[in-house]
């Protein structure tokens, strides 16, 4: 199967994930400021307490069946020409998984005195940010990655590539997403980091480390850039990763300025989805040598 057109652009791409990004953002405080919203908000947070317990099963799940379609993706995939097995990838993956593993191991058995001393400093930038009356920026940051609005722009992903007709590559898609997400709050569930002060604050959901925003940005922003992106020019990849980046990196800090998170919760958010978004781009890379553009007809 493939699409007719030319690549898509490191522009189209730009103005998607900007376009997306924006829009969120513009949307966080209005939506969130409602009353009712507000609500649906503590709701939201109550079911995912609700299913915590249940989290690591369905998890578990979720790998066999991303296992068994990565395998059956890759044998679907043409002999010639031979695709490529992203053997750079998937160093940086390994490095990156043994990187936030070991600063899991860290967090868990009550840190590091270094980590600590960066937490302490971070926390002591957020809180004069917040003095200087950066908290609302902060808040609508958080509002607009919060999961409902990540869960429906993952959907909505998934939906376009569904009706484009690139049914198996929205599967992987949606996999990966609920993957991140999922073992992200096994992590919060079994590190049990208690959350900083600051963060009575603001409703906040699980405990604190990894930072669910942070990961749920590199995962999102990230894959969708890696699927925008196919087919340009080196140079235009920089650029789109590098936008990329930037999002993530405000999305992170955002955290911190807020008081919900500690910089090390950013950073392992950070770790554990990009060792996450690596395997995806090699997993996906045999599905979509099979289109042209899933953004064009």
């Amino acid at each position: 199967m493939r699409w007719p057109g030319a690549s898509p652009s490191p522009r189209h791409a730009l103005g998607a994930i900007g376009g997306i990004f924006s829009l969120l953002l513009l949307c966080g405080t209005p939506v969130w400021a409602a009353e009712g919203a507000a609500g649906v908000a503590h709701s939201v947070v109550r079911l995912q307490t609700w299913f915590d317990p249940a989290a690591p099963w369905v998890l578990g799940l979720l790998l066999v069946l991303a296992g068994v379609s990565a395998h059956r993706a890759r044998r679907a995939a043409p002999r010639w020409p031979r695709p490529r097995v992203g053997g750079w990838t998937l160093a940086l993956a390994a490095v990156l998984g043994v990187s936030a593993a070991a600063l899991t191991w860290v967090i868990a058995h009550g840190g590091h005195p270094l980590q600590l001393a960066w937490d302490q400093a971070a926390a002591d930038w957020g809180a004069a940010l917040r003095a200087q009356g950066w908290r609302e920026s902060a808040q609508r940051l958080g509002n607009a990655t919060d999961v409902l609005p990540m869960t429906a722009l993952a959907v909505l992903v998934g939906v376009v590539l569904w009706a484009r007709g690139a049914g198996a590559l929205a599967w992987g898609w949606l996999l990966t997403t609920s993957i991140n997400s999922l073992w992200i709050r096994v992590l919060k569930g079994a590190v049990a980091r208690p959350r900083p002060g600051t963060a009575a604050e603001v409703l906040v959901s699980g405990f604190s480390f990894p930072s669910g925003h942070t990961s749920a940005a590199v995962l999102v922003f990230g894959l969708l850039c890696w699927l925008l992106c196919r087919g340009a020019s080196p140079g235009a990849k920089w650029v789109a990763g590098l936008f990329t980046a930037l999002v993530v990196a405000t999305v992170g800090a955002s955290r911190v300025v807020l008081g919900a998170h500690y910089l090390s919760d950013v950073v392992g958010g950070l770790l554990w989805a990009g060792a996450l978004l690596a395997c995806a781009t090699v997993a996906l890379r045999p599905v979509v040598a099979g289109y042209a553009d899933p953004y064009r007809r």
